[in-house]
Protein backbone atom coordinates (compact mmCIF):
# COMPACT_ATOMS: atom_id res chain seq x y z
CA UNK A 1 0.00 0.00 0.00
CA UNK A 2 3.07 2.48 0.65
CA UNK A 3 4.41 1.51 -2.32
CA UNK A 4 1.09 2.44 -4.34
CA UNK A 5 0.61 5.96 -2.55
CA UNK A 6 4.39 6.96 -3.14
CA UNK A 7 3.75 5.74 -6.78
CA UNK A 8 0.63 7.86 -7.14
CA UNK A 9 2.71 10.86 -4.94
CA UNK A 10 5.75 10.65 -7.73
CA UNK A 11 3.07 10.60 -10.70
CA UNK A 12 1.32 13.83 -8.97
CA UNK A 13 4.78 15.44 -8.50
CA UNK A 14 5.72 14.87 -12.46
CA UNK A 15 2.67 15.88 -13.58
CA UNK A 16 2.51 19.06 -12.35
CA UNK A 17 6.18 19.58 -13.02
CA UNK A 18 5.77 19.05 -16.98
CA UNK A 19 2.37 21.05 -16.72
CA UNK A 20 4.75 23.91 -15.39
CA UNK A 21 7.06 22.77 -18.07
CA UNK A 22 4.25 23.65 -20.72
CA UNK A 23 2.46 26.30 -19.77
CA UNK A 24 5.91 28.32 -19.68
CA UNK A 25 6.32 28.99 -22.98
CA UNK A 26 9.26 30.23 -25.42
CA UNK A 27 8.89 33.37 -27.36
CA UNK A 28 11.00 33.46 -30.31
CA UNK A 29 13.68 36.12 -30.25
CA UNK A 30 12.28 39.10 -32.05
CA UNK A 31 14.02 39.45 -35.43
CA UNK A 32 12.70 42.98 -35.78
CA UNK A 33 12.46 45.82 -33.90
CA UNK A 34 8.52 45.47 -32.26
CA UNK A 35 6.16 48.73 -32.53
CA UNK A 36 3.16 48.63 -30.03
CA UNK A 37 0.98 51.08 -28.14
CA UNK A 38 0.59 48.87 -25.37
CA UNK A 39 3.01 49.50 -22.19
CA UNK A 40 4.60 46.10 -23.17
CA UNK A 41 4.26 43.53 -25.72
CA UNK A 42 2.39 40.85 -25.50
CA UNK A 43 4.17 37.23 -24.29
CA UNK A 44 7.86 39.17 -23.91
CA UNK A 45 9.25 40.74 -20.55
CA UNK A 46 10.78 44.18 -20.77
CA UNK A 47 14.19 44.03 -19.35
CA UNK A 48 15.97 46.98 -20.28
CA UNK A 49 14.23 50.97 -20.70
CA UNK A 50 16.36 52.94 -23.10
CA UNK A 51 13.92 56.55 -22.85
CA UNK A 52 11.76 58.26 -25.38
CA UNK A 53 12.34 57.92 -29.16
CA UNK A 54 10.13 60.41 -31.40
CA UNK A 55 9.57 60.74 -35.26
CA UNK A 56 8.25 63.99 -37.40
CA UNK A 57 7.22 65.00 -40.00
CA UNK A 58 5.70 68.11 -41.58
CA UNK A 59 3.54 67.81 -44.46
CA UNK A 60 2.35 70.55 -46.56
CA UNK A 61 0.40 69.07 -49.24
CA UNK A 62 2.75 68.83 -51.77
CA UNK A 63 4.58 65.22 -51.24
CA UNK A 64 2.93 61.85 -50.10
CA UNK A 65 2.69 61.57 -46.27
CA UNK A 66 3.24 57.96 -44.58
CA UNK A 67 2.97 57.05 -41.41
CA UNK A 68 4.70 53.83 -42.05
CA UNK A 69 7.67 56.37 -42.79
CA UNK A 70 6.93 57.60 -39.17
CA UNK A 71 7.49 54.05 -37.88
CA UNK A 72 10.62 53.35 -39.55
CA UNK A 73 12.31 56.46 -38.25
CA UNK A 74 10.96 55.00 -34.71
CA UNK A 75 12.45 51.46 -35.42
CA UNK A 76 15.95 53.05 -36.71
CA UNK A 77 16.12 54.93 -33.57
CA UNK A 78 15.46 52.26 -31.22
CA UNK A 79 17.90 49.77 -33.23
CA UNK A 80 20.87 52.77 -32.90
CA UNK A 81 20.13 52.92 -29.09
CA UNK A 82 19.94 48.80 -28.64
CA UNK A 83 16.33 48.17 -28.05
CA UNK A 84 14.32 45.56 -30.19
CA UNK A 85 10.57 46.92 -29.24
CA UNK A 86 9.15 50.25 -28.83
CA UNK A 87 6.30 50.40 -26.47
CA UNK A 88 3.27 53.42 -25.32
CA UNK A 89 3.74 54.48 -28.52
CA UNK A 90 1.73 57.52 -29.15
CA UNK A 91 0.74 60.14 -32.30
CA UNK A 92 -0.05 63.58 -32.16
CA UNK A 93 -1.46 65.97 -34.87
CA UNK A 94 -1.38 69.54 -35.45
CA UNK A 95 -1.41 72.45 -38.02
CA UNK A 96 0.16 75.84 -37.99
CA UNK A 97 0.18 78.69 -40.73
CA UNK A 98 3.69 79.56 -42.31
CA UNK A 99 4.30 82.54 -44.37
CA UNK A 100 1.38 84.41 -43.01
CA UNK A 101 -1.55 82.00 -43.67
CA UNK A 102 -0.12 81.46 -47.30
CA UNK A 103 0.82 77.72 -46.19
CA UNK A 104 -1.11 75.41 -43.48
CA UNK A 105 1.44 72.83 -42.35
CA UNK A 106 0.53 69.64 -40.61
CA UNK A 107 2.61 68.38 -37.84
CA UNK A 108 2.69 64.70 -37.29
CA UNK A 109 4.90 63.41 -34.34
CA UNK A 110 5.12 59.96 -33.29
CA UNK A 111 6.56 58.60 -29.91
CA UNK A 112 7.47 56.01 -27.73
CA UNK A 113 9.86 54.29 -25.35
CA UNK A 114 12.62 52.03 -26.44
CA UNK A 115 13.13 49.05 -24.88
CA UNK A 116 14.68 45.31 -24.68
CA UNK A 117 11.97 42.35 -24.18
CA UNK A 118 12.69 38.52 -24.02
Amino acid sequence: MKKLYAAILCFIVLAGCNKQEASKSVNPPLTEIMLTTLPEVAGYHTEKTFGIVCAWNDYDGNGAFSIEGMFQLLRDSAKKSGANAVVNIHITGNSYDAQGSKWVIAHTMTCGDSVVVK
